[in-house]
């Protein structure tokens, strides 16, 4: 039986690294060299808060700059963050739930019909069931309850950038 450290790695065409314990590598075969992964993350990912209570919006800010986080514009009501996100062009959203003249669902709605890249992540001070399912009706990438730790937060967001990174480098889909 051969162990996994004598088990020679293929690597396939489209990068993805395999051991076939049934093939030895003859003595002519130059090693596999294995690129390192490109990092997503060479420029900070593009954020824009989107939440009306000022203090909140301010901590939050505050929070993801201190991630690392490019903060590209915050918004005090839905019908100002679609109209930002689509002036600004960011990678992600972060949308509080409730706020004046347009909810964090509809706005949602608007931003994902404009441009399907951008990643939207609605944080609610509200656990429920009906607003997760409305959320993600509307084309949110993920629902965070307000008051999750701030690691999770970071993240989710960061994830949700490298999924924007990668649908505008393949231009899958047009945005704005």
């Amino acid at each position: 039986m051969i162990g996994l450290r004598e088990r020679p790695l293929l690597v396939h065409s489209t990068g993805v690294v395999t051991v076939d314990a049934a093939r030895r590598p003859t003595s002519y075969e130059a090693p596999v060299r294995v690129p390192a992964p490109v990092s997503m993350e060479a420029q900070p990912i593009r954020v824009l808060v989107v939440e009306d209570d000022d203090m909140m919006r301010g901590a939050l800010v505050d929070l993801l700059a201190d991630f690392g986080f490019s903060v590209v514009g915050d918004g005090s009501d839905g019908l100002e963050g679609v109209q930002m996100a689509e002036r600004l062009q960011p990678e992600v959203v972060l949308m509080d739930m409730r706020m004046p003249k347009l909810d964090g669902i509809e706005a949602t709605r608007m931003i994902k019909e404009r441009d399907h890249n951008v990643q939207v992540v609605i944080l609610s001070a509200y656990d429920d069931a009906g607003l997760r399912g409305g959320s993600e009706d509307a084309g949110a990438t993920c629902y965070l309850v307000k008051g999750c730790s701030p690691t999770l937060m970071s993240d989710v967001l960061r994830s949700a950038g490298d999924i924007t990174r990668g649908l505008r480098s393949r231009g899958e889909l047009k945005g704005f």
